[in-house]
């Protein structure tokens, strides 16, 4: 069997969706790396900064985007806040997500993040420091598949057990 030529088309317009999403609208540079090329069709995203797909299939399996402060976004340009989530739904085989350390703002009901929880690949996610209060644990408690979930430094209030998440 011959190995992928690049990543899928649809999961190469999320990426740049994303992209567009977290643009520091007072330099008007994205937040995430360069390397994610809008200018050009041709441009694969598997050999994209913070970016890992299968070979053999192309799919994008893991996105590490820690430490890109993308919750500033969300603050300087309210419009490109985290309803952006459901961008996340185009990665059917993704397994890892790290969002760590980028300041997000609380994710609500408004804000899309139970499109999140049909994330059913996923087996690692990182979202510790950022601000997510107990309104994410349910979204969380759907991602049946996760094996390694880092909830660390956010804003989360009593026993996770009280709040119905099983760990």
């Amino acid at each position: 069997m011959e190995g992928c030529n690049g990543c899928l088309e649809e999961e190469r317009k999320a990426l740049l969706e994303l992209k567009k999403a977290f643009v520091d609208e007072h330099s008007n540079d994205s937040l995430l790396p360069s390397s994610w090329n809008i200018h050009d069709p041709e441009s694969d995203c598997c050999s994209w900064e913070r970016v890992t797909c299968n070979s053999t299939t192309g799919h994008v399996i893991e996105l590490s985007l820690h430490h890109l402060k993308l919750g500033e976004a969300a603050i300087v340009n309210p419009s490109a806040n985290w309803s952006q989530i459901s961008l996340f739904l185009s990665f059917e085989q993704l397994r890892i997500l790290d969002l760590s350390s980028n300041r997000l703002p609380d994710w609500n009901a408004t804000a899309g993040y139970s499109s999140f929880s049909r994330l059913q690949r996923l087996v690692k996610l990182d979202i510790t420091n950022n601000s997510f209060t107990n309104s994410i644990l349910p979204s969380l408690s759907a991602l049946t598949s996760l094996k390694n979930l880092n909830l660390r430094s956010n804003r989360f209030e009593g026993s996770i057990s009280e709040q119905g998440m099983h760990v």
